[in-house]
């Protein structure tokens, strides 16, 4: 009787590490979308903020830490010369166009 009860009490447990969080769901879907601020993601958006990013396209980019997450579209400025990102810039209104 006391195996069962422990086997019980262990599958239990497993179980339960096993379960997603929903901290853990939030991180899965953000990570589908995006990239971690300041590397290009699979989405691409559109600033929105009226300022002088206004129009421009960028990544969907993400920050998570242990009590929350926030999101933004990095907008890239490149290099005309060699094409390489000098500065990402977050825009925090935009509109996803895209993934």
């Amino acid at each position: 009787m006391i195996r069962i009860a422990l086997g019980i009490l262990l599958l239990a447990t497993a179980a339960s590490t096993l379960a997603a969080t929903e901290h853990d769901q939030m991180e899965k879907g953000l990570k589908k979308y995006g990239a971690e601020s300041g590397d290009p993601s699979k989405t691409v958006c559109v600033c929105q903020d009226g300022g002088v990013r206004h129009g421009r396209a960028g990544w969907f980019n993400y920050n998570i830490s242990a009590t929350g997450a926030s999101a933004n579209c990095g907008v890239p400025t490149f290099n005309a010369a060699t094409g390489a990102i000098t500065l990402m810039s977050a825009c925090d209104t935009f509109e996803v166009i895209g993934k």
